[in-house]
């Protein structure tokens, strides 16, 4: 740090060690064990992680360890006037200011975004910017993550159900395996911002110099520009994206598509198809292996579409790679590029309703109205570029929109001067289709995969009835008898491994955030109560889990009429 402090070490009133920092006190000088015990009793809430800025001497932080200690929260101390590095324990530690990152706060935190910020007396004053980077850092975290969850709670059960009905196509299509490392060619991902249109006609005229990806719905301003990508990739969930694809008319384009992308739109898409999963679905991708004797690839991606189109491109061609049209902002107040069904003009009704606000632009120079979805996508590609391989070559040529920091910047033009004047984009995607479309259409061993996945629902169906029946005899009581403690153990390692590996996985997400978010401890909570809210939690758990097991059961109950279906015709 720039600025200089005097530090000084005293004793309080009552002979406590305590700092000055530029004579300012940074605990009591009376009694700083009191004034510890009042802050944090005035601050906490229970079951909630906190971001403790300021440690000194640590009363502060031993009070709140104190409160926390019976519970899952945890403390994550941060001090540009003290190194607190050296901290380390279960349920805390100490970090620099620079660690506070997005995927550092993930791996520390989880998936909640129940974080509460606690500032020591003083540090307002003597590091203002600091406490104003840090503020906004755990802020944008607790923004992304608030957007993540509701979308977790809204779609954790389509996408599960677009997962089953996509299963369908396992025997017709391929995995995007096929494509691994295949090429050395520059890549261009087509986005759909509205910054889109000034590249189209440079894009026009050296079609054949690189691999095009339409990232989702772009594929219509591209298609209207007369462009037709080699791939189009799909990770739409919601059934209204089908408008997107149904009436696409196209003739080189091989389809991608994430087994959670709405099924209905592999149907009307009358390509060559590839798929893959999402990052997050290893499970079932080594069950799906051992299965159908297939190889699988899972793909780490965020919110966009485009997040996956970066590293699909990665994973097919070692070449150089071009993002166009990644505004994540609304540039010329329109949301989408031209010609894409999806655009809204903005106005000052939209602004309000998405909360939006200005942020560092492409150039750097200049700041560009985002929302905090669009901003997720940011780190998203923030993200990537930290574990995806050969990232120098990976370039940011949008020329407008929101600054991806960590992904280098050129014009469009730069790019085609630098790297596709001399490619020559002759890969035969004839033969590549054709080795796909030499798939064999054997759904016997589908069919009896979904026929196994039932016999597991209905024990695991079993297993939740037994648990809720012990529930309810437990009404009234203060706890669990040892044998119903024992069963309710050995049924709960059941339902895990079930859930685990079944077609239900993906949806339990959703469930688990609900458990975690929902049932919070009460402050100063009795023994008797914290039964009661244990119990009612176990409850909603096992219910959720019922409720999802017999839609799943009645969604593959479907699928296998279907297959039967086809089979015999």
């Amino acid at each position: 740090m720039s600025k200089s402090y005097k530090k000084e070490c005293l004793l309080s009133k009552n002979g406590y060690e305590i700092f000055t920092i530029n004579e300012l006190f940074i605990h009591s000088k009376y009694d700083p064990i009191r004034e510890a015990k009042l802050i944090v009793e005035k601050n906490f809430i229970p079951d909630v992680h906190y971001l403790l800025f300021g440690y000194g001497k640590g009363y502060i932080f031993d009070e709140l360890l104190l409160n926390i200690k019976n519970s899952n929260a945890r403390i994550l101390i941060v001090d540009p006037l003290f190194d607190v590095t050296n901290l380390k324990g279960e349920q805390f530690k100490g970090i620099s200011i620079n660690q506070i990152t997005e995927s550092f706060l993930l791996n520390y935190f989880g998936t909640t975004n129940d974080i509460k910020c606690l500032i020591s007396p003083n540090y307002e004053k003597l590091c203002p910017e600091e406490v104003k980077d840090v503020l906004k850092r755990l802020k944008d975290f607790i923004s992304i993550k608030s957007i993540s969850n509701n979308t977790i709670r809204k779609d954790a059960l389509m996408w599960n159900l677009n997962y089953i009905n996509n299963l369908y196509y396992l025997p017709k299509d391929k995995s995007i395996k096929i494509l691994n490392n295949k090429f050395n060619l520059p890549v261009v991902i087509a986005s759909g911002g509205p910054s889109l249109k000034k590249q189209l006609q440079l894009l026009k005229k050296n079609r054949e110099k690189c691999i095009l990806i339409a990232a989702g719905s772009t594929i219509n301003s591209l298609l209207a520009a007369d462009i037709e990508p080699d791939f189009l990739i799909s990770i739409d969930g919601k059934k209204e994206n089908l408008n997107h694809y149904k009436d696409l008319n196209l003739k080189n384009t091989i389809f991608i598509y994430s087994f959670q992308s709405f099924s209905g739109i592999r149907e009307v898409i009358n390509q060559p198809s590839l798929y893959f999963l999402g990052e997050d679905m290893h499970n079932q991708k080594a069950k799906l292996e051992d299965t159908f004797k297939i190889d699988l690839a899972c793909l780490s991606g965020g919110g966009s579409v485009a997040n996956y189109a970066l590293t699909f491109a990665r994973f097919i061609s070692s070449g150089p790679i071009a993002l166009l049209g990644q505004d994540l902002a609304y540039t010329d107040n329109k949301s989408h590029a031209d010609n894409n069904i999806g655009q809204v003009q903005i106005d000052e009704n939209f602004i309000a309703e998405r909360k939006a606000f200005y942020t560092e632009g492409y150039y750097g120079n200049e700041k560009v109205l985002t929302d905090y979805a669009f901003f997720s996508m940011k780190k998203s590609f923030e993200h990537l570029m930290e574990i995806l391989p050969q990232t120098k070559t990976i370039f940011n040529c949008t020329e407008g929109g929101i600054n991806i920091e960590k992904m280098n910047k050129i014009s469009f033009n730069s790019f085609i001067e630098n790297y596709m004047k001399n490619s020559d984009h002759r890969f035969d995607l004839y033969l590549l289709k054709k080795n796909i479309l030499k798939q064999s259409q054997e759904y016997s061993s589908l069919l009896k995969f979904f026929k196994e996945e039932l016999k597991d629902l209905n024990k695991l169906k079993s297993l939740l009835k037994k648990n809720l029946r012990i529930l309810e005899n437990s009404e009234g009581k203060n706890c669990y008898s040892s044998s119903d403690l024992e069963i309710l153990n050995i049924n709960d390692m059941k339902i895990n491994k079930i859930s685990v590996n079944t077609c239900i996985s993906p949806a339990m997400s959703l469930i688990n955030l609900e458990v975690l978010t929902r049932f919070k401890q009460g402050k100063n909570e009795t023994n008797t109560e914290k039964f009661r809210r244990v119990n009612t939690q176990s409850e909603f758990l096992y219910k959720s889990i019922l409720e999802l097991t017999e839609k799943v059961s009645d969604e593959i109950n479907e699928m296998i009429s279907r297959i039967k279906f086809n089979i015999q015709n």
